[in-house]
């Protein structure tokens, strides 16, 4: 059978399962929604804000984007959002991010309908990176982690249809690819990429991957895949080296401070917790993919060997990915979990090829796939939606000067409780700060005053209290510690109290009775 007459009569199982799927994504779009509306900003997000803010001129957008350590692509995403969703974070990750996922959904239908065995990888792989916890938490985030699992995801699948379609049925390499080849061909070029260009250490990551596929294109004497897929690869690095080149001075003047402090056993405990995700949300699909072949390999002895021919290939660029980021990692530590969202998509494509077979094979098998999945992205959507993040401090200052409406609040960055306060990137990083707090303090209908940093009394008067506001740090165990740590204090006389939220805390000075305020 033809590529072009499977597109015409897909067996009933086939087409039920393009339904499910269908179903599972309408739900699961539905659910990342509702946590973009719900959940509370962070730092990272009032980064996008800051380096995409539609007031500014592109010739200042253009200085900002060169003083940040991250390609030009997903800045220039944020700033098209921006301009389109104003002020709303939620419906910003939401113009954001849907693309994104509706780009993984269409790509998955575009391969399975043109895949001359309708085979059930696609499908399979989609469900699987949309049921780890990772997806819903990128979803409602403004920021280009979702890009990159679901343009990982299309490079996967990419790079799966070039191996098990580009034979004919009795394995010989095609003299020329069908028509029907060229738009997968286009589609794969533009993920190679979109990926590549989004972040620096998931683009080395889908570069070795990519490699190792030109490698093999180029040992089977695959020309046509081969000339396309290099060109395409050669574009995405020729643009990234030159961005490298372009940003470099600038932010190894910035970072003088390196925030990440993960050591060799951190990382490695990362690429673990990595893999070790994909079987907690689909624990059907990681035992059929290491127990379940040797029932279903021998189904076709071409599309078997070209399965083989894709885990060997992504086994191997894990392998060799993960080894280039703990060396880097060794000289200068890079590696956190949300790094790694391109080496776990990788992954994630290695189960789906070994499981997918089996799965669609029996009804039950694959209904209870796909049932885990779903439960795991309501219980991720559950978690997200009610993480206040920074809304808590704001919500927590809003209610206390609706209360009591002639309290001063001060705010203050973080960078000033840690031994780094002088350093370059906290002076770098302070105006984003400063920003965040104003925008915050609008919304919740309260001004507040940004702590000087030569300042190192905060008055107190009154019969409200006065409230020094930190966000994206640990609080201390007392207000004390605190204190010390930010070299400041409270007239004598005052009590303080403290309260926690997940990302900071909110400290309140205010009189005791009995004492009066100190003339300042």
């Amino acid at each position: 059978m033809t590529s072009a007459d499977s597109t015409t009569a897909l067996p009933s199982s086939q087409l039920g399962l393009r339904r499910i799927f269908l179903v599972f994504v309408a739900v699961t779009l539905l659910c990342a929604a509702a946590a973009s509306l719900s959940r509370g900003i962070w730092l990272d997000e009032f980064w996008s804000r800051h380096n995409a803010n539609p007031s500014a001129s592109w010739s200042e957008l253009a200085q900002r984007w060169l003083n940040d350590p991250h390609p030009l692509l997903p800045n220039l995403l944020y700033r098209l959002v921006l301009a389109a969703a104003g002020d709303s974070i939620g419906w910003s990750r939401i113009l954001l991010n849907a693309p994104a996922m509706l780009a993984l959904c269409a790509a998955t239908l575009f391969f399975h309908q043109r895949s001359r065995t309708s085979h059930p990888f696609y499908i399979v792989l989609a469900i699987l990176l949309i049921s780890l916890p990772s997806f819903i938490d990128s979803f409602s985030n403004l920021r280009s982690y979702l890009w990159q699992i679901c343009w990982v995801g299309i490079v996967a699948q990419f790079l799966f249809f070039t191996l098990t379609e580009s034979f004919d049925e009795g394995g010989e390499p095609q003299a020329q690819a069908s028509a029907s080849q060229a738009a997968p061909l286009v589609l794969g070029m533009i993920a190679i990429f979109v990926s590549i260009n989004l972040h620096f250490l998931g683009g080395a990551v889908i570069s070795v991957a990519i490699v190792l596929l030109l490698g093999h294109l180029l040992r089977r004497r695959e020309w046509r895949p081969f000339g396309s897929i290099a060109a395409a690869a050669a574009l995405a690095w020729l643009a990234i080296l030159i961005q490298a080149a372009l940003q470099y001075r600038n932010v190894a003047r910035n970072l003088d401070f390196n925030w990440i402090a993960t050591s060799t056993s951190d990382a490695l405990a990362a690429f673990a917790g990595a893999i070790g995700m994909i079987v907690i949300v689909s624990p059907i699909a990681a035992w059929l993919a290491v127990f379940g072949r040797a029932t279903h390999a021998g189904d076709d002895p071409a599309i078997a060997a070209s399965e083989r021919d894709f885990i060997r290939l992504l086994l191997l660029a894990l392998g060799l990915s993960a080894l280039l980021l703990l060396a880097l990692n060794s000289l200068k530590p890079v590696v956190v979990d949300r790094y790694l969202l391109g080496w776990q998509v990788l992954a994630c494509a290695i189960v789906a090829a070994a499981a997918a077979r089996a799965l669609a094979a029996s009804r039950l098998l694959f209904g209870s796939f796909v049932l885990v999945a779903a439960l795991f992205v309501l219980g991720a959507t559950i978690h997200f939606a009610r993480a206040k993040a920074w809304h808590a401090g704001r919500d927590h200052i809003a209610a206390t000067v609706r209360a009591c409406p002639s309290t001063k609040v001060y705010a203050m960055s973080p960078w000033r409780l840690g031994n780094a306060r002088q350093s370059r990137l906290a002076a770098f990083e302070s105006p984003v700060f400063a920003d965040a707090y104003r925008q915050l303090a609008r919304q919740g209908g309260f001004t507040l005053s940004i702590l000087p940093d030569a300042q190192t009394l905060i008055p107190v008067g009154g019969a409200c209290p006065t409230l020094l506001w930190v966000e994206h740090a640990g609080p201390g165990s007392t207000p004390d510690v605190v204190l010390r740590a930010a070299r400041i204090g409270f007239p004598a006389g005052t009590r303080l109290n403290m309260f926690k939220s997940q990302s900071g805390f909110v400290l309140s000075a205010q009189f005791r009775r009995g004492h009066h305020p100190v003339s300042l």
